[in-house]
């Protein structure tokens, strides 16, 4: 014959077993180094993602095309006749 513990004690020790929150967190800051670029309003994601896109628009200002895709974006973004409004 088996006994069963009610659930509550069932609970509690699980509870009690489980890593504490902040246990949790370094492990995934180990197991995640890029997981700080989650906090979209974040310093350090902030940036980085200035960083990056200043290297990105560096490349694509050297296209030739880029200046009449990038005044065509422009000229589309800005057109009064195309914004739907409800």
């Amino acid at each position: 014959m088996t006994t069963r513990l009610p659930a509550v004690i069932c609970l509690a020790v699980l509870a009690a077993a489980a890593p504490s929150p902040a246990a949790a967190q370094s492990r995934a800051d180990a197991a995640d180094p890029f997981l700080w670029l989650e906090e979209l309003e974040g310093p350090k994601a902030l940036d980085w993602a200035t960083a990056e896109n200043a290297k990105t628009l560096a490349v694509l200002e050297k296209d030739p095309r880029f200046a009449g895709f990038h005044a065509d974006g422009i000229r589309i973004g800005e057109a009064k006749d195309r914004i739907p409004f409800p």
